[in-house]
Parts: structure tokens; sequence; C-alpha cells
């Protein structure tokens, strides 16, 4: 003890960086750097939290080092409910608390979560009374400056300071309380230090040393001064926090001799390790207990409704194979101690259903009979081939789980319900990191950067979760060249990799809560946003199960939500309940939907790539569903042509082996499941199930040594089989190729079975379906243009909301579906309810006089009322949208007239029954004004509903829209599909423009929004292409862009290279035109042709088809010589349409858009158009042409 005495030193006030963007310290890197310096033991005392509590332990305990477990509180100086102060400075002290034993650990617990959930006022506070209710097993210290003590000695009150001193000796006693100084050569601390210790010996307590560290090394402090100004929102040049270079991890050598003026400070740190001793358990379980009968367990109460279940499903009686797993998976669940929690599990599932709250599991959970027999799924797990070991095993140490997918409106309600009868939920954190990209953007802010500058950089750092600043620079050459030839890029890059991986802020899982059956701040801290009442965890998922804490996923999808609205419309219009759960799984009409690729709105099967799938697959079961919901993701996507050839019959189905072809025959021969892995595993090399399932993993993540383990036991088992070595190792390898590739095939079979009650809706309830996709997704502008055009496409027209028949949402009224109220830029809910509520009153509104008599109108002012009018909601009750507009003030007048008559018991203006009471009536007129013209009435439609509904201005110009695209069929919701640099035309309308100029030469150059009538996206023109085209950069024009995809942001954008008026499209774009003559022709409609032809001369190619009265299923194509050529221009077109009586009788080809120097061809780069193929490029040849479908 002497030599530890005179040598050693414990750092017991260290802030990690879950002190959010304070503390820059590393737990590996800690353990490390005190390992190296010879430190035994090592505290934690993060501001306010004990976010790293458990990692720190763990790191510690894994490096040999004891782990003091701390946290640096704030104190209220009065009460913890006091939020008088106005400032965080008066709100809060430091205090700093250390655990001596568990008692100590659990009061830390209680302390930090009531210091969130009852003392928050700028931070999480504890006072006095706290202190002394849960003071037991903790040691307490006056902390640094930010102290109470400190604080009042600053302040030149030194009995203010021995009065809160003496407190706190009060509370902890003098072998539990201890006055801290610390030698930084900060000015303020050395003015300071001589009275703590004065204030020390007056008290008989003892002096204890810290260096408050921040950061790890001397020479991390410019990393950590770049922390703290992206914390405080600063650049370097602004921030005024600015840390003593000293607060790092200093050796005990260091810190013996920065205390060396404070006899004792050294060694007290080494007697409050020794006092500091907690052992936290792992082990301990703290799961929920169901409240099952009296006289019952819940393992036999579980059995009883499993049984019960599987009755229901089987009245007839079960097959054996059924009763044989269930009877297994029984078993399983209670050795393992989770009756109760599927039976919790059952329960809430239930009270959802009950209550029109759809809500069902996904993943692992789907493959379990268990499930399936008590109702919580509706999956078959036997008819699918779903393994229970998927799920969980007799081997499997991770405790298992079922994540439900619940109808988004629903999901609070249910949460609600079993925190009110389980007692104790809280749902769970999660924390920000500076990721790669994240941590380029914040230290180019902190430094001062150009957002611009900063913009490059950071687009050159690849997307992707695992992606590093290291990786980054190794990967992409261009990084690395600016990093070796700017200093200040290299600066940017270099405090990126000091901060990249540090927690950022703390947020809320979108789906995990955790249940306990007693208080949970006994068993984990507990936490509280700033803006909200919910009560969240201070650990992550992982920490709290590795606590012993019940996990389960809420998971709100919209998809169940669009789903359950859909049916209760098609209940309110047809009185007839469709349960989605029961509808029949092989309806070929709604096959035909996903054969077609028309699958906008059905769940994960209506991106521009899924469609290709579809159209290659051609599915006709839901396993092909499954199939295509496995394989479509990186990796298996290789496998889906040889799925679609071997399933089509174009290729043969090859033997993998005669022992497990059956297992293989689902997806002709491909093994695109884990289920299916396991399987085989387990038929050729006798593997046990639950190991295959390891092996997989161990295969998905690359951990060659236990691959290398395995293997041999499948070699030995392949043996048995009578399998030649050679033929084992071939099959060995062929695993490891798909293991890698395998999804879970019970996730992908729950989302296959929603992704077709969707479409069934689709397909038999197309406007109840819509009306339900457009309310969930109404904040998605793209989505809503994408819907609308695709409601187009089914022959559904979406209406403007209607003062008399549109509800809150979006609703079916009679054949069409009703923009709802809610939807109009600017109308709130209050505004909502007194609209809808007037006309429960009213009846139907006459005109807008009737409605502002009838409305509440503190709650539907002026501006409500002009957007309604302006989005057409009053245009079915006669005047012109100007002629309304012009009588609102006078409308609105005569309303609050008839109000104020109302409440003093007089006739209104409209007489004794307002607007309907009688023929008599005097009606106000409407003042006689112009009419708005279309564009005028479509921009108000878009200012107020932020799209374009009754019309659409690219509407007059689909026939070059369509025509003179490319590639074929190509818009701008689909550049997502399109690879990088791929060349595009496309036709467009200018939705807004940003004219700015390069920082490096100021020259100018324009950022775009363009938009067609299928979505919007951006695009860049620089300054070459400016001085071209500049001049025809206005907002609302009508053009044709030229260019090529850029994928380097988040979203694609369009780098142009060309911008051409829409008035000169025809002429400029068009390659050749093609006439289709009807049967039948005669030689006097040629001549004719051949007339129009020749008043437009010009030097574009004309080609004729002509079908032979004789064959008339044969088309003969002429090219027609140059005298025939013309220029194309829209009175050409439209001479050549009226004369061949329909315009699907022409068709314009496309002239290829030059090359762009690349080097490559401009179409030859795997763009592959979504749709399913279409006649030619018809011109408003009704289905085969989309965008005209959407403009008529």
């Amino acid at each position: 003890m002497d030599a530890q005495a005179k040598d050693g030193f414990v750092h017991l006030h260290v802030h990690t960086h879950y002190s959010l963007l304070d503390g820059g310290c590393r737990m590996k890197d800690l353990a490390k750097a005190a390992k190296e310096a010879g430190m035994d033991a090592l505290a934690i005392s993060d501001h306010g939290n004990l976010f790293g509590a458990v990692e720190f332990y763990n790191t510690m305990t894994g490096a040999g080092i004891k782990p003091i477990l701390g946290l640096e509180a704030y104190i209220s100086p009065t009460t913890r409910h006091d939020r008088s102060m106005g400032n965080p400075q008066t709100a809060s002290y430091h205090l700093l608390l250390l655990a001596m034993n568990l008692e100590g650990w659990k009061n830390l617990l209680r302390l930090s979560s009531r210091s969130y959930l009852e003392g928050f006022y700028y931070r999480p506070r504890v006072d006095r009374e706290l202190l002394s209710q849960f003071n037991a097993g903790l040691i307490c210290t006056t902390a640094c400056l930010g102290g109470e003590v400190p604080a009042a000695l600053l302040s030149r009150q030194p009995h203010k300071a021995r009065q809160i001193a003496g407190e706190y000796l009060d509370i902890f006693g003098a072998d539990r309380f201890f006055i801290e100084v610390q030698n930084q050569g900060i000015a303020d601390q050395d003015a300071v230090n001589p009275h703590l210790v004065t204030l020390a010996k007056d008290l008989g307590v003892s002096v204890v040393g810290t260096n408050d560290v921040h950061f790890l090394r001397r020479q991390d402090k410019p990393a950590h001064r770049v922390l703290t100004a992206i914390s405080t929102g600063k650049t370097l040049a602004e921030s005024a926090l600015d840390y003593s270079p000293e607060l790092y991890l200093k050796s005990p050598a260091e810190m013996r001799l920065a205390m060396a003026e404070f006899p004792g400070a050294a060694d007290a740190t080494l007697r409050i390790a020794e006092m500091c001793d907690v052992k936290l358990d792992f082990k301990a379980k703290h799961l929920p207990a169901f409240p099952v009968p009296e006289g019952t367990t819940d393992d036999a109460h579980l059995r009883k409704m499993a049984y019960e279940g599987l009755k229901r499903r089987f009245p007839g009686g079960a097959p054996d194979a059924y009763v044989e797993r269930l009877e297994w998976e029984l078993k399983v669940i209670a050795d393992k101690g989770y009756s109760s929690y599927f039976l919790i599990v059952n329960d809430f599932v239930q009270y959802a259903r009950a209550n029109s709250i759809p809500a069902a599991p996904r993943g692992s959970g789907v493959a379990t009979l268990l499930g399936y027999c008590l109702g919580v799924a509706d999956v078959d797990p036997i008819r699918y081939g779903l393994l229970f070991e998927r799920f969980t095993d007799p081997q499997r140490k991770e405790d298992p789980d079922i994540d439900i997918d619940i109808c988004q409106e629903g999901r609070s309600k249910v949460i609600d319900y079993v925190r009110k009868k389980y007692g104790h939920v809280a749902q769970i954190i999660t924390y920000g990191t500076l990721k790669a990209k994240a941590v380029v953007r914040d230290v180019g802010r902190a430094m001062g950067v150009p957002l611009g500058e900063v913009d490059v950089i950071a687009k050159k750092v690849p997307d992707g979760p695992k992606v590093t600043l290291a990786s980054a620079l190794e990967a992409e050459p261009d990084l690395k060249r600016m990093v070796d030839e700017d200093p200040k890029v290299k600066e940017l890059i270099d405090y990126g990799l000091s901060l990249e991986g540090l927690a950022r802020h703390a947020g809320v899982h979108a789906a995990g809560v955790v249940v306990a059956q007693e208080p949970l701040e006994d068993l984990v801290p507990l936490y509280k946003q700033s803006d909200s009442d919910d009560v969240i965890t201070q650990w992550d998922g992982p920490t709290c199960e590795k606590a012993g804490l019940m996990k389960m996923d809420f998971l709100g999808l919209r998809t169940l939500t669009i789903i359950q609205r859909a049916r209760e419309l098609v209940a309110r219009r047809t009185g007839v309940d469709v349960d989605p759960e029961a509808i029949p799984l092989d309806d070929q009409e709604v096959y035909e939907l996903f054969r077609r690729g028309q699958t906008d709105g059905v769940f994960q099967f209506e991106s521009d790539g899924m469609k290709n799938v579809l159209l290659q697959m051609q599915p006709g079961r839901i396993e092909e569903l499954i199939a295509a919901n496995a394989m479509y993701r990186p990796g298996p996507m290789d496998l889906i042509p040889s799925y679609c050839n071997r399933k089509n019959g174009t290729e043969e189905i090859p033997s993998v082996h005669a022992l497990v072809d059956d297992i293989l025959a689902e997806t002709y021969g491909i093994m695109a499941y884990q289920e299916q892995v396991m399987q085989v595993l387990n038929r050729l090399g006798k593997l046990p199930l639950n190991r295959a399932l390891t092996l997989i993993k161990a295969i998905s993540k690359k951990k060659e040594k236990e691959i290398a383990a395995e293997k041999p036991n499948f070699l030995t088992g392949a043996g048995q089989n009578g399998i030649s070595e050679k033929d084992a190792e071939q099959l060995f390898d062929l695993i490891l190729k798909f293991a890698g590739y395998g999804f879970n095939k019970a996730h992908s079979t729950r989302y296959a079975i929603v992704a077709y009650q969707t479409a069934y809706f689709k397909r038999h309830h197309p406007r109840e379906f819509l009306a339900a996709t457009l309310t969930f997704e109404s904040s998605d502008t793209d989505k809503v243009v994408q819907y609308m055009a695709e409601a187009d496409r089914m022959g559904v027209k979406i209406s403007p909301p209607d003062i008399n028949t549109s509800a809150s949402d979006f609703t079916v009224d009679g054949e069409r579906v009703r923009f709802g109220l809610a939807a109009v830029k600017g109308i709130g809910v209050k505004a909502v309810e007194a609209i809808l509520a007037a006309r429960q009153e009213a009846g139907r509104f006459g005109d807008l006089y009737h409605f502002c008599e009838h409305v509440d109108l503190r709650a539907v002012n002026k501006a409500t009322i002009e957007a309604l009018i302006k989005c057409g909601a009053f245009d079915s009750l006669g005047a012109t949208r100007p002629e309304m507009i012009a009588a609102v003030e006078n409308a609105i007048e005569l309303g609050q007239q008839a109000a104020s008559d109302r409440r003093s018991g007089q006739m209104s203006f409209f007489g004794a029954e307002g607007f309907g009471g009688g023929e008599t009536a005097q009606r106000p007129k409407f003042p006689k004004v112009e009419p708005w013209s279309e564009s005028e009435l479509l921009r108000a439609e878009k200012d107020t509903l932020g799209f374009y509904v009754s019309s659409h201005p690219l509407v007059h110009y689909a026939r070059e829209l369509i025509s003179l695209s490319l590639p074929e069929g190509v818009k701008l919701s689909g550049l997502e599909d399109c690879p990088d640099r791929m060349a595009v035309t496309i036709g467009c309308m200018i939705a807004s423009v940003r004219h700015t100029v390069t920082k490096k030469d100021g020259r100018k150059m324009a950022m775009l929004t363009v938009e067609d009538t299928y979505g919007k996206c951006d695009a860049v023109i620089f300054p070459d292409n400016y001085e071209k085209y500049g001049s025809l950069l206005a907002v609302e024009a009508i053009v044709f862009i030229r260019g090529q995809v850029d994928r380097s942001r988040e979203r694609p954008n369009i780098l142009v290279d060309e911008v051409i008026p829409i008035d000169r499209a025809l002429p400029t774009l068009t390659g050749k035109v093609h006439l289709f003559t009807p049967v039948g022709t005669t030689n006097e409609m040629f001549e004719k042709v051949r007339d129009v032809l020749g008043r437009h001369k010009g030097d574009c190619p004309v080609c004729l088809h002509v079908r032979p009265a004789t064959r008339p299923d044969t088309i003969v194509q002429l090219r027609l010589d140059a005298r025939h050529s013309v220029t194309p221009t829209s009175e050409l077109v439209d001479e050549l349409v009226e004369l061949l009586g329909d315009q699907k009788h022409l068709r314009l080809e496309a002239r290829p858009q030059p090359s762009n120097g690349n080097g490559r061809g401009k179409f030859a780069n795997g763009y592959r158009r979504p749709a399913p193929p279409r006649q030619g490029q018809l011109i408003n040849a009704g289905p085969s042409s989309e965008a005209v479908t959407r403009f008529n």
C-alpha cells in the first residue's frame, strides 16, 4: 500500500463520449490508455447520465481494470421542481457521485432517472431531497468549478460555500464526502483551491484530486475544441468554449506531480477506489408475469390456449406433424421461461385486433406454430416451410423476441394498454453518432469552411452504414487526392478521423419498448426528452436485454394503416367487411397486377427495379412473391434471372443433390432462404439446425474461424450419407456461396402476404385503396404525384376538395376520390373540425354566403376561406373562383353579423331559417369579375394543395413528352433506378430556379427543380451551358432538358447539357415520323398524305407502315425517299392525325442523344423501362401510353 500510495493514482472524474459533444473519450481507447499507464482502476462520470455505464463496465472489466461507476450530476440550488432561475448557469450545479456497492449503483439509477423525469430544466437535476433519500452506497465530491461549493467561493461567499458543504456532509457523512481539487492551470481554479483545502480542514473531511478528463491525450485538444464547436453550433472563430489542454488522461506520475501541493489528494483517489466495488449481475432476468387464472401456471395456461387455438385452426383434427411440432415448441418456450412472454404478446395483439388496430409479427416470430395457434400470426409455418429453430432453440443463448408490426395510428394506444396492464414500460433510447459523412459536414461547419466546399468533400464519402473515413480514403482516389493536395481538406479529414464514431445525440428507437414487473428505475436509468413526456431508457436495446429486461418491438407499419383504412372505406360504402387475413391467396386478377408491373402503392413491390423483376418472373402464386421479396436485394439479385428462366421453362433446373432437391424445388434449385440453407446443411452434413443457423450467420459475417471449425463436421456428416469427400467439398463451397445470400423466409413470407393484401384492395376496391394510400402518403409530394398518375392509369378520377362532401382525409365520393380538407395548405385541425361541425348543423352549404353564416369564423378565417376557394372546394356551388374571392370580405362580414344575430336571438339576414329557409330568402349577389385563365386556375391549385389536380400545364404537350423523352418511358420519379451518368432527354416544367455563381471564378450557373406529371428532381446547369441556355430558365417554362443522371448525392439529380424550349422540341428532337395506315386505305388517302408531307418539307425521314388488304396480320414498313422528308411541327402532326383519323396512326421516333464524350454509348448502360411493353410509342394510344393517360 505504501508503494502504491507513493506512485498510484485513480482518475475519478472522467467524461466519455456519452457526455454528448463534450467528452471525447471512447471506451476501448480509455481502457487501452489506462492499461498502458499502469492504472488498476478508472471511473466514469458523464454529465447527468449513465448512458455509457454498462459499456464502460464491460470494457474495463475485459481489460483487467476495476470500473468505478458514477456520474457528474446536476443539482438544483433549491428544489428539482423550481424552474424560476431563467438560465442554465444558475439553474443547476455540478456534483460528482460514485457508487461504492450494488446499493449505491441502484441509487445512481434512481437519481439519474428522477433527474430527467422530475427535475429536468435545461439539464437533468437532482436536489437535496433526492440525495437524502438515495445517498446510501454513494460517495460525493464537490466536483469542478461548476460545483456549488467552488461557485460560491468564486463569488466570494465563503459562508455560503461552508453552508452548502455542510449540507452535503450531513447527507453523506465524513467518510463519504470529499472536497475536490483540480490543477490544470485555470486561474479561477487556482484561486479557489486554497479555500477548498481550508474548508476541508474546517469540516474534517478529505481533499481528493481529479483532472476532469475530457479527452485522451494532450494532442487531442484541438479536435476536442472542434467537438465543442459542433456542440454549440458555432465556428472555431466564434466558440467561447475553450477547455484547458490539461484535461486529458494523465499518467499517475503526472497526476502526483499536479497534486503535489495538496497532501493526501492523490492518496484519497486510491482510498476511494478501494471503497468502490460494484459487481453487476447480467444473469438475472426481470421478465413480467402474465396474470394467469388462479390455480394454474403460465406454462399450463399457454399450453391450454395453444391447443384451443390448434383446434380452431383444424376443426376436424390437426395432423400429427402439427401436434408434434406444437409439443416441441411449448417445451422449448417453457424451458427458457418465456411462456409469460408469449402470453403477453398474444394479449396485446388480441387487444389491438379487438380495437380494429391491425397487428402481426414480422421476421422469425412468424415461424412459430405456437404463434399461429394463438392467433398472433396468420401464417401457417408448416405450410410455408418455416423453421422454429430460426426463432429459437434449446441451445441458443440469446433471448427470443417477436417483432410486431402495428398500424401506425393505433400503435400508441397499444403501448398505453401494455403500460396500464403491466405497469412498467419505457421506450428505448438510441444514440446518433458522428458517422463518416456527418462528421465531415459537422467538422467543416465548425471550421468555417463554406458549405459548398464541404458538400463537395462529403459527396466523395460513399454511402453505407459500415463506411468509415479510413475506408473512404482507400476506396475513393478523388478524396485521397484532395487530402494530399489541399492542407485545409487534410485538416478537416484529420479532425474527422479523431471524432468519427463519437456519440452525437440521443434519440428514441422507432419501435422498441421494455416491459418489467417492478419499477424500471430499479433496473435501468430512465430518460426523458425535453419536448416529450414519454419515458425512455438511458440504455440502448442490446444493453437493456443484457440487463435482463424484456424488450418488445412495436413497429409502426404504415401499410397496415392503409389496409385498415381501405377496409373501413369499403365497409362504409358496401356494408361488407373485407378481412385482409381471410382473403384467398390464389386470385389471378390480383397476380395480373404483379405480372404487368402495375404495383405502384403495393407494399415492397413498387420500385421500378422490382417491377422489372415481376415482368421477368410473371408470378402466379404467393410462393413466387415470397421469392421475389427475398431475392430483391444486393447479392441475391444476381440469382433472379436464373430463377425467372427456370420458372418460365427457358433454363434447365440443375440438381444440387438428391437428398435436398425436394427442399429447393420451390425455388427452382436456388437456395433463396436461410431456412433452405439450414435444411441443406442438416440433410447433407447432418448439422443440427441450430448449428446450421450459427454457421449461416458466420458465413454472412465472413467469420473464417467459425466456418473452418464447422466444415469438418459437415464433411463427416456428408460421408455418413455416402457422399464422397470431393463432392462434399464442392457442396460445402456451393453452400458458402448461397448462405451469404439467403434471406429470412419467415420475414419474406409475411411481407409478401401483406403485399398481396395491398394489391387485392388495389384490384378489387381501387377507389378505397387510393383514398387510403393518398391519405397516409399526403406528406410526401412525390408520392402523391405518383399515385395521382397511377389513379389516372386506373381510370379513377382524383378531384379537388369539395366543401359539401370532403372529410378531413381523402375519401371516396361516388366514382371518384376526393381530396380531404386537411390537405389544403394553411388549414389546421380546428378549421376542419369547425367546417365539418357547421355542415352537420346546416346540411349542404348553398353558396359561400351560406357557408359563412354557419361556420365558426373564429376558427375559419379569411385566409382559410380563400385557400378553399382557390383549390376548388366551392366549385360545385355555382359561382366562379374569382367571383368568390371578390366576395369573401362581404360574406365574412355578413356571416359575423348572422352569428351576432343568433347570439342575440334576432332573425338572420337569410330569413328565419337561414339560406334554406324558403323561396323568398334574399341571396346576396356575387360581383362580376374577369374569369381566371387556365394557368391561373392551375397555379391556385398548386399553391393551395401542393399539386395540380384538375389538370396540369404539361397536358397540352402530351405527344411531345411521350414521344421525345429518352430512354423510352423515362420519368423523373424513376431516376432512382437509373445508373450514374446515364444520358436522359426528358420533357418537364421548371418549378424553381436559383441563379448562383461559381466560387472559383464568379461565373454564372443555376440550380433547378424540374417536374413532370410523375414527380420532380433537382438539376444543375454549369457555367458553359448556362451561357447558352440561361435565358430559357424561367419558372413554369416547359422545356426538354438533355443531360446525365448524377447519383453522387442522396437523391439523383440531372446535370444539364442542353435546354430545348417546348416550341422547338418537335423539330429539334424528332428523328423519324412513322405513319400507320388503317386497313383499306385508298389511293386518294395516300395522295392526301403526300400533299401534307409536301407542305412541310425538311430533313426528317418518314416511314410508312402499311397493312395489305390481303394480309391484315402483316405490316410492311416503307421508308419514303428524301423527297418526302419533313420538318416536324405541331401543325404537321395535327394535320396528319386529322387525316388518318386517330392519333394511334402516328408515332414520332426520338433522335438519339449526341455523345457526351465519356467514351461509352449513351443508352447501352443497363437502363430498363419499368412498365410493360407498349405498342411502339403511340401518341395518346390509350393504355399503351402512360403519360397521355395521366394527361387525359
